[in-house]
């Protein structure tokens, strides 16, 4: 079912989303942009790493905390300009890339982050002026990305947000069990399956993440056919096997930010 594009209102490079009722029903106060950094078309494509610096790519999913229940509407107000103000430094900073808000069922995930950084050591600094992850209201589910497929792109003019839709993969009891050989194959099948789906158009961005991450990856489809994504997840090796497991839900960035060309 089609929806109308979503607006929103404008900070520099940073559009957002803000529910401005008492309780900030289901803290949905995130920020729905996309940034890159690198050449001057401004776009983190596919097969790029943190050039030369030995940073790392984290992949970022910013969760729900503490209650904001006796919270001021005026205090929400300034830290949201406060949390926006400091991602717009680190875009500027070449730090950030990319960062939208998701609408988790369970009102766990509130949207994502794509950073770098050295290490998660360093995740503290880079977060310490950003109230909401300061004082709890936000938590870090951070996941080191081994390999991305895909890029994104920003136009800093746009004004309407696309509504798309991410899989979070995660992995079953099952898959840590694997031999390695069998994990390999398996590996190796998901990898040939999913570039298949991107050569075929199908998908927009994909992540694998670090064998000791939180998750084992995401995926991203330019499109809501919730039907046809599902018999797409459940066709991966992967998930077939019972190996990875996968929750699909709405995903929120600038439009044209990514796509499957």
């Amino acid at each position: 079912m089609s929806r109308r594009p979503r607006k929103w209102g404008k900070c520099g490079f940073f559009p957002y989303l803000f529910d401005e009722t008492p309780k900030m029903r289901g803290l949905f106060w995130l920020i729905a942009a996309v940034l890159t950094v690198g050449a001057a078309q401004n776009v983190l494509a596919q097969g790029d790493a943190p050039a030369a610096k030995k940073k790392q790519l984290y992949w970022i999913f910013l969760t729900t905390g503490k209650s904001a229940a006796g919270v001021t509407l005026e205090e929400l107000r300034a830290k949201q300009k406060a949390h926006i103000d400091h991602f717009n430094r680190l875009a500027k900073e070449n730090v950030l890339f990319a960062a939208g808000p998701m609408a988790d069922p369970t009102k766990v995930k509130r949207g994502i982050v794509l950073l770098e950084a050295e290490s998660p050591d360093q995740f503290p600094t880079l977060f310490e002026p950003d109230p909401y992850v300061k004082e709890g209201f936000m938590k870090l589910d951070a996941n080191a990305i081994v390999k991305m497929v895909g890029k994104t792109v920003v136009d800093a003019e746009s004004e309407e947000l696309e509504e798309l839709r991410i899989a979070i993969w995660d992995r079953t009891e099952s898959e840590k069990e694997l031999a390695p050989a069998e994990k390999a194959e398996l590996l190796e099948a998901h990898e040939a399956y999913w570039t298949k789906q991107r050569t075929d158009k199908k998908i927009a961005l994909r992540c694998r993440f670090a064998d000791d991450a939180p998750h084992f990856g995401i995926v991203i489809f330019p499109k809501s056919d919730d039907a046809e994504i599902k018999k797409l997840l459940d066709a991966d090796p992967l998930v077939a096997k019972g190996r990875i497991q996968y929750a699909l839900m709405p995903q929120y960035l600038m439009k044209g930010a990514v796509s499957v060309e």
